[in-house]
């Protein structure tokens, strides 16, 4: 059987099932085909659909899908909104919710809950995983959700996509130079190095930690998450010139960097970056450049993550870490499509960013991972 075959296979599967049932999620990795599976329960049904999607962005991306599959006569049954304007568009009978995750919130969830109320008749979710927490959000709205699965192992196993290449890279903090301001307090300010910082910070979560657990109390909750979380951002700052000497390595491949902040991207892509600070028409300039061949490097804060289809890239890099699974499968889906993938993992050895790697990995498939020092590049 042909990858193509077997995709349509599954589609046919999922089709099936999205007409039998009211509420069914499209639960697939990347290049299985979630869209087009979509598209085909839309041209099932007659009537109106909205198309949810995360950014507008991701639009283009949709009509070019119609269009790819002859299927662009649909469109005309077909309105597309962003989740923020979800709220305008309460009394559709039929819906796509493209990466479904992103309706978790209380207030969408609110939203969703009066959808069904008003008389929703048909609900077709999207995402390449979603957790248990998120499933049982939408089971308790809407009650019995079907899901059709098929994850990034199997994908891979089955041949939809190529064996990738995946490079746990890891590096280590510096020990030496004294540069790095870690504040005890407003008048307490120290200069030291990145181990001995991060040190000092790991010591302030667990104290945090520790008086949350004691007390209950939401704000003592809220400062232990915010130390963990300017931990994190500490340890992608670290990479940044271990960063440049892996993508000087890369630099003859066409290549996608999920970079841990602005500056860093920034700094980083002397100038090509993606990021909300970007205006809408420039960040689909450059997009436009990358997948026309014009620039053969995109770096990424924050975006791009999922919905957005980027063309011929031959390795992936990820420079932040942390405990969300959906993260790599983003980024992963990014790269996975290409014919020889390649995917580089910046981790900054014994730290926390180390126990992130298990999150990494967890469910795949150990064969295609291979732990190197940068020094090996």
């Amino acid at each position: 059987m042909t990858t193509n075959q077997l995709k349509k296979k599954i589609q046919d599967e999922g089709v099936k099932q999205a007409l039998a049932v009211p509420y069914i999620v499209f639960e697939y990795s990347t290049g299985v085909g979630k869209s087009l599976a979509a598209i085909r329960v839309i041209e099932q049904i007659e009537g109106d659909w909205y198309i949810v999607i995360a950014e507008t962005n991701h639009q283009m991306n949709w009509i070019e899908e119609f269009k790819k599959h002859g299927k662009e006569s649909l469109l005309s049954r077909v309105t597309f909104l962003c989740y923020q304007s979800l709220h305008k568009h309460k009394h559709g009978k039929y819906y796509v919710f493209d990466e479904i995750h992103h309706i978790q919130s209380e207030r969408r969830l609110g939203i969703l809950e009066e959808i069904v109320d008003n008389g929703l008749q048909k609900l077709v979710g999207l995402s390449a995983t979603l957790s248990r927490k998120q499933k049982q959000l939408l089971q308790d709205i809407l009650g019995t959700v079907q899901y059709h699965k098929v994850s990034l192992s199997e994908a891979i196993d089955t041949g939809i996509l190529p064996e990738p290449k995946v490079y746990m890279v890891g590096v280590e903090l510096n020990t030496t130079e004294q540069k790095y301001e870690f504040k005890f307090s407003e008048d307490k300010v120290i200069k030291t190095t990145q181990q001995h910082w991060y040190k000092l910070q790991s010591d302030r979560i667990e104290y945090l930690k520790l008086r949350y657990f004691k007390s209950q109390q939401e704000w003592h909750k809220v400062k232990w998450l915010k130390a963990a979380n300017d931990r994190k951002k500490f340890l992608s700052s670290c990479k940044t010139e271990h960063a440049k000497v892996l993508l000087d390595f890369l630099k003859d491949k066409r290549f996608i960097c999920f970079t841990g902040s602005i500056a860093q991207s920034e700094e980083l892509s002397n100038g090509f970056s993606v990021h909300s600070g970007v205006s809408k028409n420039l960040r689909q300039e450059m997009i436009t450049d990358f997948n026309t061949g014009k620039v053969d490097k995109l770096f990424v804060t924050g975006m791009l993550r999922e919905g957005q289809n980027l063309n011929n890239i031959e390795a992936g890099v990820v420079i932040q870490l942390d405990n969300n699974e959906k993260y790599y499968y983003q980024t992963q889906g990014r790269v996975l499509r290409s014919l020889a993938p390649e995917f580089y993992i910046l981790y900054v050895k014994n730290t926390q960013d180390e126990k992130y790697t298990q999150t990494v990995l967890e469910n795949f498939n150990m064969e295609y991972v291979t732990y190197k020092d940068l020094k090996e590049f």
